[in-house]
């Protein structure tokens, strides 16, 4: 790992870059729960090119687990 740290620094872009689709796919719903459990509220917005950005499926995938974590948040009031 430190090898692929070291290369992704050279660079310039994130080590997850190295990382199979789904460890980079867990890690980023697991960031996306705990920003909802924070319970400070954020909002999500494509960026990028159109060939490098977030696609419209995965934007609403995103959107579906944000959605998900915000009912499951303790405190959260249901609908």
């Amino acid at each position: 790992m430190v090898f692929l740290d070291g290369l992704a620094e050279v660079l310039g872009v994130s080590p997850m870059v190295f990382q199979p689709d789904d460890v980079v796919a867990r890690q980023v719903v697991e960031g996306i729960q705990r920003l909802a459990a924070s319970g400070q509220g954020f909002t999500m917005a494509a960026r990028g090119a159109e060939e490098m950005g977030v696609s419209p499926q995965m934007l609403a995938a995103l959107a579906a687990v944000l959605e998900q974590a915000e009912r499951d948040r303790p405190g959260a009031q249901s609908t």
